[in-house]
């Protein structure tokens, strides 16, 4: 992909070729412009990604983003609940809560990363009637086997408005 993205970036054509049609070269638009992303390489994804060359870097301007701070996670996650009536405490325990797991020294070499989507797929799950624990259980512990998912459980407790078992949306208001 890479490769292709160098070629097309010097050409200033985009080839492709479609199944039952003939080889296509397409100009770029006037523009066009190309959005990149990447994921550093470091901790256990150290290795799994191919650094990339200084002349393929030369051709983006490069912006390294800060991790979201607590109270801006909190900004995001009112802005997603207020659609849905999910209560502030609820909130800023959802948010405290992923800040504490997504910043334990067990997850500087995770592999498994915790972002705003984690946030996100909480207050939907919430929204849409599931229980608070349990989504909490699925979407973040999921992804571990059973020592993991037990230290996860424990932080889990330090937060009330999120603990209850048999608590949902409906129960909240």
């Amino acid at each position: 992909v890479l490769q292709s993205l160098e070629e097309c970036l010097d050409s200033h054509k985009i080839s492709c070729e479609i199944p039952g049609m003939p080889w296509q070269e397409i100009p770029m638009g006037k523009g066009f412009n190309l959005i990149a992303t990447q994921n550093p390489n470091r901790g256990l994804f150290a290795n799994k990604r191919q650094d990339l060359g200084r002349k393929f870097l030369s051709r983006f301007h490069i912006i390294n983003f800060d991790n979201f701070q607590k109270d801006e996670l909190y900004q995001i996650a009112k802005g997603l609940g207020d659609k849905y009536n999910i209560p502030q405490k609820v909130l800023k325990d959802l948010v405290n809560f992923h800040f504490e797991w997504s910043n334990s020294k067990e997850r500087d070499n995770d592999i498994l990363c915790f972002t705003i989507r984690e946030i996100e797929a909480t207050i939907t799950a919430i929204a849409n009637g599931e229980n608070i624990k349990d989504a909490i259980l699925i979407i973040y512990g999921s992804r571990y086997k059973s020592k993991e998912y037990e230290k996860l459980k424990l932080i889990l407790k330090k937060y009330p408005n999120l603990n209850a078992s048999n608590q949902n949306k409906s129960k909240l208001l």
